[in-house]
């Protein structure tokens, strides 16, 4: 696909085509291909199922709804229409050495760096969109990191829920501290027994180090490698010569590269460990792990980000420091930067307004995933750390009379509460956001988002 394929006639037509295309439509295509892919695991036909994921891998309905997703995001609003479907036309399985050679035969008014970034990241959700339903069909109970419809909120309550159900004595926390290597390569081949192009842009994207930066759709499909190469870790339980039998007795939930373990004996919880270890060195990821004994009245446990603090008969959720920690550092990245000596500079070009709409964004996303925490006291703690930190920064610029000019120009009295605003905008409250926010459901975390049970994960979004 060369220069002479976009002449000036087919770019009118692809412009007014891509403006005519009915997104949905090609939504519920995708859709239903991949209940196939789904149904046809189930059942184990493999050959039936590779010819789905050929469809995915082939179609220009998928390529087109790949490219729309990644070019929908901000980074790429300058981009037009002929350029976008061009992009997805020339969509197809490359090797990373020789996509500079292609792009200069294309022809597109793109830099190459751009047009690399968003080459590679369609082709990743497309790969993503091929994968994630066959591994749907084969996955076990407790993993939930690849899965599109669960969050990590979902595997702390599912984590909550079989503690207040089950008396556990013992805990195994911890997560993998490392990237996929070439190492990997032997195991993925081995367990990926689909499609040989699949196989061939993963083979890429661990080889390619331009694809390290973090970006959704490539953090989902390492999720998903992941995901595989840890796959069969329960059946290891059931295989091994424990000096047990009953299985419920024993609870492990995986979610990205954290992960926990719940015994109730010590021996379960020693035997559980050797097993544990063992897989993870035959896979060639190392690991951090804790050990907790849970008492009856009092313990506490750290996982993905929160702490779960029991005392008497009631269990709490709180956030840990390290996460509290993060959100200020990262406030205070958008209001400090280094000079070239090293030392932490304030930034008083900025105005208020312009990093109250910075700051906004963090403190949602922050709420967002702490909703289902049950005392509201860090959220009270935390919106006067942040207040104070916002405090500090602009008394660079009031250096007489600070306070007075802090009241007169940053402060404001909103529905009788003390805001921090300037012009339209205003400071986020923590305390505010958590106290209305929508109650939170878990997902039955044994079902799947392809099982065509459309009302289930539609009531899903609601709450």
């Amino acid at each position: 696909m060369y220069k002479d394929f976009f002449d000036e006639i087919t770019d009118k037509k692809l412009v007014s085509n891509w403006y005519n295309i009915r997104w949905k439509h090609k939504q519920n295509f995708l859709t239903k291909i991949q209940q196939e892919i789904y149904l046809s695991s189930l059942r184990g036909e493999t050959s039936r199922m590779i010819q789905f994921q050929k469809i995915i891998l082939g179609s220009l309905n998928s390529k087109c709804f790949a490219t729309k997703i990644i070019t929908d995001s901000r980074e790429y609003n300058n981009l037009s229409n002929a350029t976008k479907i061009k992009i997805a036309l020339s969509l197809r399985i490359h090797i990373p050495q020789t996509l500079y050679l292609y792009w200069k035969g294309l022809k597109i008014n793109l830099p190459y760096s751009e047009f690399s970034q968003i080459y590679n990241q369609s082709l990743q959700l497309l790969i993503l969109l091929a994968l994630e339903p066959q591994w749907e069909a084969y996955h076990e109970p407790g993993v939930l990191s690849f899965r599109s419809q669960f969050s990590a909120r979902d595997a702390v309550l599912g984590l909550c829920q079989e503690i207040r159900k089950n008396t556990f004595s013992y805990a195994i926390l911890g997560n993998i501290h490392s990237d996929i290597n070439l190492e990997h390569r032997k195991i993925l081949f081995r367990k990926i027994f689909t499609c040989k192009l699949i196989f061939q842009v993963i083979n890429s994207l661990t080889t390619n180090s331009s694809l390290k930066h973090s970006h959704r759709i490539h953090s989902r499909l390492s999720n998903l490698i992941f995901t595989i190469l840890i796959y069969g870790l329960q059946y290891n339980f059931l295989d091994a010569n424990l000096p047990f039998k009953d299985f419920s007795s024993i609870y492990y939930i995986n979610y990205q590269k954290s992960f926990g373990i719940l015994c109730k004996t010590k021996d379960m919880t020693q035997c559980s460990k050797e097993i544990f270890i063992r897989f993870f060195q035959v896979i060639k990821l190392p690991i951090n792990q804790r050990e907790y004994t849970l008492s009856k009245n009092c313990f506490e446990l750290i996982f993905l980000g929160f702490i779960m603090k029991k005392s008497s008969r009631k269990l709490d959720l709180i956030p840990d420091q390290n996460s509290k920690k993060d959100l200020i550092y990262n406030i205070r990245k958008i209001l400090y930067k280094n000079d070239f000596l090293g030392r932490k500079r304030a930034l008083t070009y900025l105005s208020l307004e312009k990093a109250i709409q910075k700051i906004n964004p963090l403190l949602i996303n922050w709420e967002n995933y702490f909703q289902i925490c049950t005392k509201n006291y860090d959220f009270i703690l935390m919106d006067k750390i942040i207040d104070n930190t916002i405090y500090r920064w602009q008394i660079k610029k009031y250096k007489k009379n600070r306070v007075n000019s802090w009241k007169q120009h940053c402060t404001k009295y909103i529905e009788a509460k003390k805001r921090i605003a300037e012009g339209n905008s205003i400071l986020k409250l923590l305390h505010d956001q958590y106290i209305s926010r929508i109650s939170y459901i878990p997902l039955i975390y044994a079902r799947s988002c392809y099982d065509q049970d459309i009302e289930y994960w539609f009531l899903r979004k609601k709450f």
